[in-house]
């Protein structure tokens, strides 16, 4: 296995995003061979971050425990990563929710907000789905975003 300094990477990071996970569906099977994948060092080295920005589960279930029940799935899939990974949530992990962002808040927790430092690299990462407006400009109620901190 090469280093990271030997294939001359300062800061290396996977983005992933609309992965619209659901058990036992092809996207689990998909997901679980991503984290075994990015866990593989005889692949390739760790990555500092993995970065997901969205749409983790595939949302508009009928049932806020249904909708909970996918979003502890799907984290209890990704804490089996060897890097830190960031997540932020999009419309369908906030689909049909009276306050939006509920239960990605009591799975992941906050803040939608972070700033992923690795030397002279920054990474903002914001989740689009509690901005302050939705997509025609209008405001609407959501959380107000810290100044940016890098």
């Amino acid at each position: 296995m090469r280093s990271r300094k030997e294939e001359n990477a300062l800061f290396s990071f996977v983005h992933v995003t609309d992965t619209h996970f659901s058990r036992s569906t092809p996207t689990e099977r998909m997901l679980k061979r991503f984290v075994e994948t990015i866990n593989d060092e005889h692949l390739f080295p760790l990555p500092d971050c993995i970065v997901h920005t969205g749409d983790i589960i595939r949302g508009y279930y009928e049932s806020r425990t249904v909708h909970t029940r996918e979003m502890v799935a799907v984290k209890k899939l990704l804490d089996r990563l060897k890097a830190p990974f960031y997540v932020t949530c999009h419309n369908h992990d906030t689909y049909g929710e009276d306050v939006r962002g509920a239960v990605f808040d009591a799975v992941f927790g906050k803040p939608h907000f972070q700033v992923i430092r690795q030397g002279l690299f920054r990474i903002v990462v914001v989740s689009g789905a509690l901005c302050s407006s939705d997509i025609f400009g209008r405001r609407v109620p959501g959380e107000v975003y810290p100044k940016w901190g890098f």
